[in-house]
């Protein structure tokens, strides 16, 4: 049972003392209770323990417990819905539920594909890829990399770069530091006259 008091983000030391305990059952009762406990407010607070749950569940053979989280991270960011089909495709395979399992995964892969190239999700493609090799579905492997060979990543502008004041103008003598020009144009710090500058 999660403790009210014990803070979301920081589980690390909850699950080291589980796990010394209970083992990976433990740490897979205990991350499925905190990670879709309703004060769980954004899904990168999922992230963080996201790769330590599916490990446990591999190790304790409890894949089915990893569903919930999965449809908590799709609520709290329905952008990464198709990004959760195929990762839940993963988990269908592993209890031995092929045809859901493929079923999962064609319909997340004909949903990205029909998005513009700006809007797919290369997470998405990523663990799809990897879902379908589980599933030894080479085709459908092969397509899921040429779609995320074509997803544009998200243009980001850059801010202009702050015009930087140059060493050489500087009066470093005040605070104790001398400068050495190792490369012409290119001042750096250096070792001179026995002091760290």
């Amino acid at each position: 049972m999660l403790p009210s008091p014990l803070p979301l983000l920081d589980l690390h030391d909850a699950i080291d003392d589980v796990r010394r305990t209970d083992g990976s059952r433990g740490v897979v009762d205990l991350l499925v209770a905190a990670l879709t406990d309703r004060r769980v407010r954004s899904d990168t607070e999922i992230d963080e323990h996201l790769g330590t749950l599916k490990s446990a569940c591999r190790q304790a053979r409890r894949y089915r417990d990893a569903i919930p989280v999965f449809h908590r991270i799709a609520v709290l960011n329905p952008d990464r819905k198709h990004e959760v089909a195929a990762e839940l495709a993963l988990v269908h395979s592993h209890l031995g539920e092929r045809a859901k399992a493929v079923s999962l995964l064609e319909a997340a892969f004909a949903q990205q594909r029909r998005l513009p190239a700006w809007r797919r999700s290369l997470a998405f493609c990523l663990v799809a890829e990897l879902a379908a090799m589980v599933l030894r579905l080479p085709a459908m492997a092969q397509d899921c990399a040429a779609l995320g060979r074509s997803t544009v990543a998200p243009v980001r502008r850059r801010a202009r770069p702050v015009q930087q004041p140059v060493l050489a103008e500087l009066d470093l003598a005040d605070v104790g530091l001398e400068i050495a020009v190792v490369e012409p144009g290119r001042p750096r710090l250096a070792l001179v006259g026995g002091t760290a500058a």
